[in-house]
């Protein structure tokens, strides 16, 4: 691998790529191409017309520059799951909704007038939201009100484990445009091994379908059905057509390991396989994601932008998989409050987490893929002992790499209606191909 100033050269068989992550953007090379060759420094120059990032605008520089408010309702949940981000905080806590209600007037509240991006309230766990139901259900009447005397537009995600979804709940779903992800394992046996209920979701899935809601599938992958990815999506296809949304994403539990070989074993087989089925999904103009997959579309400076997320106890935390005050490094991720007089931060702490980016790990400085990976996943560092952090690396560069020089074959035959290997010789150099719109 060679790099040209944050211009990347990665190996495909017989071809190589210039792949620019902040263009999103890349070109083929045949292998008897010299690198320093005029014609390939013209292609340099023009895979290097992109603002660096640290000059580019729009970024999350405060909390009222977030556009997702995303909500922990409670810490209960009605399954039990031994790699549960959550697990470890599980309690009978509640948010209160006049708690919840003050966020939502920051939220909404804090954004400048004329505003026009869509903003987003996301309810999850902690638990099973809908175990909360009169809180989600009054939060979302309170927070469209409130977004329309704004004149801003408003969407609202729910994520849920699927077993205690009810008429109710599917009536105000539709009538007021609710999106609704299914926590699911597919496959009945796995389904059962992992979160039980099986035939419960099944049946509720048929609801929100029959109901014209057409749910994403949330899909946690472990040693357990790795090698059965593009199972299922046979099966989803087979049993529910009209879902066009999945996300498959890797288990994050040191227990299920042994030790760093066997995780990075599990890594190799799970981006195989995750490649094979997203592939199978494709066919039919559908998609398949995950977080290590969302890492090839945008480039970043950090690995997530952090979150304004609020915590059941009315705490603000920058990872929603870290919000119960008895999770290992809660104190690290809490940056603001909501109490009785509204919303208050602690702002140098919060720009202190938005600091833990790519500029401050060394071990960044010369990796082809930190555009992609943005210095790494807080959650993964605080999950994994130090011995492991090498086997994450590994993981999310070789994913990367994959996942991109995959996407551009794709978008190349899409393009130019053949393989770059059949690409006559006079036309290869020439075709800048754009990866991502």
């Amino acid at each position: 691998m060679q790099k040209y100033k944050d211009i990347y050269l990665y190996s495909s068989g017989s071809l190589r790529m210039l792949y620019s992550p902040m263009l999103r953007k890349a070109v083929w090379l045949k292998n008897s191409e010299l690198p320093d060759s005029p014609e390939i420094q013209n292609i340099i120059d023009k895979l290097q017309l992109f603002t660096p990032l640290k000059e580019q605008k729009n970024k999350v520089q405060q909390p009222e520059d977030y556009p997702l408010l995303t909500v922990l309702p409670n810490q209960k949940c009605n399954l039990r799951r031994v790699y549960c981000y959550s697990a470890a905080g599980r309690n009978n806590e509640e948010l209160d909704i006049n708690i919840l209600k003050r966020t939502i007037d920051f939220f909404i509240g804090s954004k400048p007038e004329g505003f026009s991006k869509p903003l987003s309230v996301s309810f999850m766990g902690g638990g099973e939201p809908l175990l909360s139901w009169d809180t989600v259900k009054q939060s979302i009447v309170y927070a469209r009100e409130t977004a329309n005397k704004r004149h801003l537009t408003l969407d609202f995600t729910v994520i849920t484990n699927g077993t205690v979804l009810n008429d109710g709940m599917l009536d105000f779903f539709c009538k007021n445009n609710v999106n609704v992800s299914v926590s699911f394992e597919i496959i009945e046996e796995i389904q059962n091994l992992q979160r039980g209920n099986y035939l419960t979701v099944v049946k509720h899935l048929k609801r929100l379908v029959d109901n014209g809601i057409t749910p994403q599938i949330n899909v946690t992958v472990t040693p357990a059905n790795v090698e059965r990815q593009t199972e299922m999506i046979e099966i989803m296809e087979a049993q529910f057509p009209t879902v066009t949304n999945m996300m498959f994403e890797p288990v994050i539990a040191p227990e299920l390991f042994a030790d760093e070989s066997e995780m990075a074993q599990f890594y190799d087989r799970y981006t195989a396989n995750f490649i094979s089925a997203l592939q199978r999904f494709r066919q039919n103009g559908k998609s398949l994601t995950s977080f290590p997959y969302l890492r090839t579309v945008f480039p970043v400076e950090r690995s997530c932008m952090g979150e304004l997320c609020l915590a059941p106890n009315g705490d603000i935390v920058c990872c929603y998989c870290i919000t119960s005050p008895t999770d290992t490094y809660y104190s690290k991720v809490v940056y603001g409050k909501v109490n009785e007089s509204g919303v208050e931060f602690d702002r140098k702490k919060f720009d202190t987490l938005l600091a833990d980016n790519v500029y401050m790990r060394p071990e960044c400085m010369d990796c082809e893929v930190k555009w992609n990976c943005g210095g790494g996943c807080l959650y993964h560092r605080f999950q994994y002992k130090k011995s492991f952090d090498s086997v994450v690396c590994n993981f999310i560069r070789n994913f990367v790499k994959t996942a991109i020089t995959e996407r551009f074959r794709f978008r190349y035959i899409q393009q130019w209606g053949t393989t770059p290997e059949d690409a006559p010789d006079t036309v290869l150099l020439t075709r800048i191909t754009q990866i991502f719109e």
